[in-house]
């Protein structure tokens, strides 16, 4: 054998030894990949808030038509989807004990569009940009504010009508709460919060729970 020959096979010793060497000294692990990887959270961008709320003890549902639940259940719309609920099924509803979270989505439905707006007594109003918010808002029953940043164009006016909700900054309100009849309606600029790649950051997701009622349905 050629001393070439040689050194070629001592080197490839080496690399098996070295090989060998890593494979012994570090063990083969389990890697937990995110449930955000999944192919039900790349299609459903409320997937992250729906799995906290049953971890919450929440039962939840992901409605597929615009029909009113039960009265003592809340109800999580978007503008574009609110377009489809029948007027006087959703009063009725609403007088009867529902809790309505109505947040603007990123379709473009203006919430003039919203006919049970004005109804309400709130008027919404566009700023010239969306502006964005960090926030330290006071709850009942927490010793620290909840810590949240909201970012969007739409400001909430509410003249004269009671509010159970009202959080704001500099330019208005960004949500605001108010009751009707035996419910109560929580209007929100947008639904970006509660999204899969924002409901974890700051207290998000505790937000979402206080709105939705603390464990309602």
């Amino acid at each position: 054998m050629s001393p070439a020959t040689q050194r070629l096979w001592i080197a490839v010793g080496g690399v098996l030894a070295l090989g060998l060497l890593v494979f012994a000294c570090f063990e083969r692990r389990e890697v937990e990949r995110s449930s955000l990887d999944s192919l039900e959270a790349k299609t459903n961008v409320y997937y992250a808030a729906e799995r906290f709320l049953e971890e919450m003890g929440a039962d939840t549902e992901r409605a597929r038509d615009a029909t009113p639940p039960r009265p003592g259940e809340s109800w999580i719309l978007t503008t574009s989807r609110v377009e489809e609920v029948d007027p006087d099924e959703l009063r009725v509803w609403l007088l009867a004990g529902g809790r309505l979270l109505l947040f603007g989505d990123r379709c473009g439905c203006a919430w003039s569009d919203v006919p049970s707006l004005a109804e309400w007594g709130v008027l919404a109003t566009e700023l010239e940009e969306a502006a964005h918010a960090a926030l330290a808002v006071s709850v009942p029953g927490r010793a620290e504010p909840l810590s949240l940043e909201l970012e969007d164009a739409t400001r909430f006016e509410a003249p004269g009508v009671e509010t159970t909700w009202w959080i704001e900054d500099e330019h208005g309100a960004l949500l605001l709460g108010f009751p009707v009849g035996a419910g109560e309606v929580i209007v929100a600029a947008n639904d970006d919060f509660l999204r899969n790649d924002a409901i974890a950051r700051l207290d998000h997701a505790e937000l979402l729970w206080r709105l939705v009622g603390e464990g309602r349905p």
